[in-house]
């Protein structure tokens, strides 16, 4: 096995076969290094498709595609704890951010040591890296949104039974 993992390919099309070989794969997807978070992208990966999968699902149990009797079978069957669980996947959102976010300080930290000037700039660092998007996204649902509006569902499954969103946040 240790020839097959130092297997050098020869030209081109051995080189695009052997990057599927679950052998030489393996020893780096276990591999580990200090600060290298690799495993990380394969939950996210993971979670982002079950985020998906709940949302497209979901999406199809409104109207007007909803059929209420075999939505309610749907909803009865086993395999649909898949999609209830789903809920759950935002959660390793949360632990990666929170995670990422805390070593990051840690580092900083053991970099520069705790003070008062510290602490202030990393909270200030991380709200303006954060408050950009917020802003936009803030901008775009209390600016734009509204002017999309269209259709007999509007209100019932985005408009949240209001003529106007944005009505409903005051």
């Amino acid at each position: 096995a240790e020839q097959l993992y130092q297997y050098h390919p020869r030209n081109r099309l051995e080189k695009t076969v052997t990057l599927f070989s679950a052998i030489r794969n393996s020893g780096r997807l276990v591999s580990c290094q200090p600060g290298d978070f690799n495993s990380l992208n394969g939950i996210r990966v993971i979670s982002m498709f079950w985020v998906i999968l709940g949302h497209t699902v979901l999406l199809t149990m409104f109207p007007p595609v909803a059929n209420p009797t075999e939505q309610q079978q749907a909803m009865q069957a086993f395999s649909f704890t898949i999609i209830k669980g789903g809920e759950y996947s935002v959660d390793t959102f949360f632990f990666i951010s929170g995670f990422l976010a805390t070593w990051g300080i840690i580092n900083q930290v053991g970099v520069h040591g705790l003070s008062l000037k510290r602490y202030l700039l990393l909270i200030i660092g991380r709200w303006l890296r954060l408050t950009p998007s917020y802003a936009v996204i803030l901008f775009f649902y209390w600016q734009v949104f509204p002017f999309i509006s269209n259709g007999p569902y509007w209100d019932d499954v985005y408009g949240l039974g209001i003529a106007n969103p944005i009505d409903g946040c005051k």
